[in-house]
């Protein structure tokens, strides 16, 4: 009973990791609902057991909006805990400031600053700073298809690690990257309907060295009181700084039931 339930725990765990070792921050959940002088979003999750197992989960996201005239700014702070056992599984932080200054209705220049790490993805710091420009390709009612690009510094920080019985010192990269990004907003049929965040960057000097970022949500709805939601969620770095880390994908389902 005890090795069922220690094994469920643990599917459950590795889960719910990858869902908070990103470091790429997408606020595009919340960005066309910001539209007064503050917003506030959060979503805030915990689990504490003790006995038979031990375990410690704390996940958090905060989102802090506000718009002014042509000035929309937010800052989002997103923080990933899970500890098994006494054995730290993830341990995540995330922050970003953000600012669009609006041209028109839908398009925009931006600029912001992020600051994270991520115990899974072996990344003892992450610190960009960008600026960019978004514009929409297609839009229809509350529908739309939005294309932004714009270049970004980068600093990573590795810690030293063991692999093979061979050493790897702790190591700084340092790169600057463009980033070609998609977002999307579509309502594909009466009863289907997608929200699509894609961001893709690339190192200016080796294009070869390359990251993906998908996060794509699906909602079925089968009548007015039941609908399905699946979401997609792709992490993929071509180079990988730390021999120990692979890229990884996740497929998450429920069910919405409303009587």
């Amino acid at each position: 009973m005890l090795y069922n339930q220690t094994k469920f725990i643990l599917i459950f765990l590795l889960t719910h990791c990858c869902v908070y070792s990103q470091t790429i921050v997408d606020t595009e959940l919340n960005l066309k609902k910001i539209d007064s002088s503050f917003h506030l979003f959060l979503n805030l999750s915990g689990n504490y057991a003790k006995g038979n197992v031990d375990m410690f989960i704390l996940n958090s996201n905060i989102t802090l909006g506000s718009r002014s005239n042509k000035n929309l700014y937010r800052l989002t702070f997103s923080n990933g805990l899970t500890e098994f056992f006494k054995t730290r599984f993830s341990d995540n932080l995330n922050s970003q400031f953000r600012v669009n200054h609006f041209i028109t209705d839908k398009s925009s220049l931006f600029g912001f600053a992020q600051l994270g790490r991520s115990l899974q993805a072996k990344i003892d710091s992450r610190f960009l700073l960008g600026v960019g420009y978004r514009f929409p390709l297609i839009t229809k009612d509350e529908d739309y298809l939005d294309f932004a690009f714009g270049p970004f510094y980068e600093a990573e920080k590795y810690p030293f690690y063991q692999l093979d019985n061979e050493q790897y010192d702790a190591t700084t990269f340092k790169a600057v990257r463009m980033s070609l990004n998609l977002f999307s907003k579509l309502k594909i049929t009466d009863n289907l309907s997608s929200l699509t965040t894609l961001y893709t960057q690339w190192k200016t000097d080796e294009i070869r060295d390359y990251r993906i970022y998908l996060n794509q949500y699906l909602n079925i709805k089968v009548n007015d009181n039941i609908s399905f939601i699946c979401r997609y969620m792709l992490r993929f770095r071509s180079i990988q700084y730390v021999k120990l880390i692979k890229n990884d994908s996740n497929v998450f389902f429920g069910i919405n039931v409303n009587i």
